[in-house]
């Protein structure tokens, strides 16, 4: 492998690896173990319709928990 060609391999996997270090969670900003409220805010999937308010704006107690 050329000199040049090693560089551009050593390039492109420090970006992916810096890019992979920098962002550890999905696209929406939650962990997969959690569920994203519509305000943004992220609480645990196991507290997803549990009948309290953990969201702050209900979204994680939709009308069909019961």
């Amino acid at each position: 492998m050329r000199d040049s060609n090693r560089r551009a391999l050593g390039f492109l996997l420090t970006m992916l690896t810096t890019s992979l270090a920098a962002s550890p969670s999905p696209p929406n900003g939650c962990k997969l173990s959690e569920f994203r409220c519509e305000n943004r805010k992220c609480v645990p999937l196991t507290r997803f319709c549990n009948n309290a308010n953990d969201c702050g704006d209900s979204s994680d107690e939709p009308r069909y928990c019961t």
